[in-house]
């Protein structure tokens, strides 16, 4: 299908006057009332529901990276704006199209609740207000001492770290504190769509059953659809290599160029056998290395916060927690979070 071009180029000019209500309705779509937007967090199973649950509740969904981009260009058009979400869908063939009044328009992508600007989360969230006032927003969170032992595994294959999980507490909460803090998110979100329209849902639903987080997303998003989900689980998975080389990082020095070897040639190999290359060391690392490591270093599962960051950190988590709470009016103490009453 031939994309539609804006009318709303990203270089024109704002004439500084509104633009027709009328045309806006009919080039942008904007009386599409069933909006969700869902923004994160990070490592809360944001990119296995883009994958291979979000496009089972509909074909209008845009994860696209520009998103963010596109919501902080100056002047906002909202008009532009919802261009953009339209020619970018994860469903190709409803590319340039614009959905109907009832049907459900889904925008997801975690950098719209974590930035180390906490004037450009805001600015997201005002920006999305403007395009989409009625829609609805997802907030999913996990438990912060959970959360960063996932974040030290993620940060050390990304950034290639060698710190261990104290000064990468201290680390993370220097550099980016949004990564930990939910209120922050939350406080944006609230603010410009009002805390009837904002939900924040706890990983933790998971420990009442077996993907119970993954069901009550979909449901909230969509309560009329039934999702399956698939025991298919990507190989080639940024998680397992992250765990996989923190692995290699953390407990062996000689294997560390593995971690800097395995990414390297993918850069280098043309790109259809660097697919094959990289599917090949995926499936090599899930099923015959990182059981290999595990087995010589079994202490590598088993990395969890200790006395000393639970003193450091308690209070500025649970006050995080609790504002969370009174925004919303949610329990998180009874998912194992740490509030200012728990603490007390």
């Amino acid at each position: 299908m031939t994309q539609q071009t804006s009318k709303y180029d990203d270089n024109q000019e704002d004439s500084g006057q509104d633009h027709d209500p009328s045309t806006i309705l009919e080039h942008a779509g904007s009386g599409c009332q069933n909006v969700v937007i869902h923004v994160g967090k990070h490592k809360v199973a944001s990119t296995y529901m883009q994958h291979l649950i979000f496009p089972q509740l509909t074909k209008y969904y845009c994860t696209k990276t520009g998103v963010m981009r596109w919501l902080t260009k100056q002047p906002f058009i909202p008009a532009n704006f919802r261009e953009k979400v339209y020619n970018n869908y994860f469903d190709k063939s409803r590319r340039g199209t614009s959905p109907g009044r009832d049907d459900l328009l889904l925008i997801s992508r975690e950098g719209l609740s974590s930035s180390p600007d906490l004037n450009r989360v805001d600015k997201y969230a005002e920006s999305l207000s403007k395009a989409y006032p009625q829609a609805r927003v997802l907030i999913c969170i996990r438990e912060q001492y959970d959360l960063m032992v996932t974040l030290f595994f993620w940060h050390t294959a990304k950034r290639r770290m060698t710190l261990n999980l104290p000064k990468y507490a201290d680390w993370v909460m220097d550099y980016a504190p949004q990564f930990l803090l939910h209120h922050e998110a939350v406080d944006a979100y609230v603010k410009w769509f009002g805390k009837d329209r904002v939900t924040v849902m706890p990983y933790e639903l998971n420990r009442l059953s077996k993907d119970n987080f993954i069901h009550k997303v979909a449901e909230w998003i969509s309560p009329e659809v039934k999702i399956s989900i698939p025991d298919y689980r990507m190989n080639v998975s940024f998680k397992t290599a992250a765990v996989l080389r923190s692995y290699i990082l953390v407990n062996h020095s000689l294997l560390r160029v593995m971690a800097y070897f395995m990414p390297s040639m993918t850069r280098i190999l043309p790109s259809g056998i660097a697919q094959h290359y990289r599917h090949f060391v995926s499936k090599f690392s899930k099923q015959n290395l990182a059981p290999f490591i595990n087995r010589i270093f079994p202490g590598s599962q088993k990395i969890e916060p200790g006395e000393e960051i639970r003193r450091k950190w308690d209070a500025t988590f649970a006050d995080s927690n609790s504002r969370i709470e009174e925004a919303l009016g949610i329990s998180l103490a009874e998912f194992g979070y740490v509030t200012t009453e728990k603490t007390n």
